[in-house]
């Protein structure tokens, strides 16, 4: 029963036919009818993590990284992803068969950022934003240039951010120099794979025994589990072992890959 005070409003929210505005509005719904087709990398981009995260160890710091490999989990498991691929504050998410949501595009990108912000927010207990985009690829073989060349673009981030730290220079070398200076001054023996290449993460199969009660006998079923593997190699080798890379990939910036 309505309140006295809510009376009014009903009595006016009645006599509205939402049908056509349901109409006009969503059609005024912007990518509504844009669709995607597989193969394609969602990317995630943390935003302003930089400022967000004052306090956390810089340029990289492993609780971050391990709340970004939980929230990439959580997608590869909703979307049935391929692989994922996690540097610095960035989620890439190769999607190759069957879409969700029809391949709608404001779902995939409102979907995958919503997951991503929620987990590693409640994992780092700081409210964090991300920005979801699409790269669409001509094919599947298309994965390893991009993975080649996201990592290289995180990876020249990190060593510029480390050479800026202890070099006071205005300018920023080419990686090749700045990792040779920093070599010098005995500074990339710590760095970790992780810290300058990122994480892969993958689905692996493995055998679980259990008990059949009916049978009286033990058996054995498939299962999968995703698994995390510093660096790169792990999410090239999916990919060829699954058959989709022929022969090396040529896209500018990548010759001999």
């Amino acid at each position: 029963m309505a309140n006295n005070e809510s009376a009014p409003a009903i009595k006016v929210l009645v006599k509205i036919n939402p049908a056509p505005l349901d109409d006009f509005f969503k059609g005024r719904e912007e990518c509504r009818y844009s669709r995607v087709t597989p193969p394609l990398f969602i990317r995630l981009d943390g935003v302003r993590f930089g400022k967000a995260l004052r306090g956390y160890t810089s340029p990289r710091d492993l609780r971050v990284h391990n709340a970004l490999i939980e929230a990439a989990k959580a997608i590869m498991t909703r979307f049935n992803a391929l692989i994922s691929y996690v540097v610095s504050d960035e989620i890439n998410i190769l999607m190759s068969d069957a879409l969700p949501y029809g391949g709608r595009t404001f779902k995939l990108l409102s979907v995958t950022s919503s997951i991503a912000s929620s987990h590693i927010s409640l994992k780092l207990n700081i409210p964090l934003y991300f920005d979801s985009r699409i790269i669409l690829l001509d094919n599947v073989k298309q994965a390893i240039s991009y993975i080649l060349y996201r990592a290289r673009v995180g990876s020249n981030n990190y060593i510029s951010s480390i050479y800026h730290q202890f070099i006071k220079d205005p300018e920023t070398p080419s990686l090749t120099n700045m990792i040779s200076k920093l070599k010098e001054l005995g500074l990339m023996g710590n760095i970790k794979t992780w810290e300058i290449i990122g994480s892969c993460l993958s689905w692996e199969i493995y055998v679980k025994k259990g008990y059949d009660p009916i049978s009286n006998k033990v058996v054995e079923t498939m299962r999968r589990k995703i698994t995390v593997h510093e660096g790169i190699e792990n999410c090239i080798e999916i990919i060829n072992r699954a058959g989709y890379i022929k022969q090396s990939t040529a896209l500018p910036g990548l010759k001999g890959f």
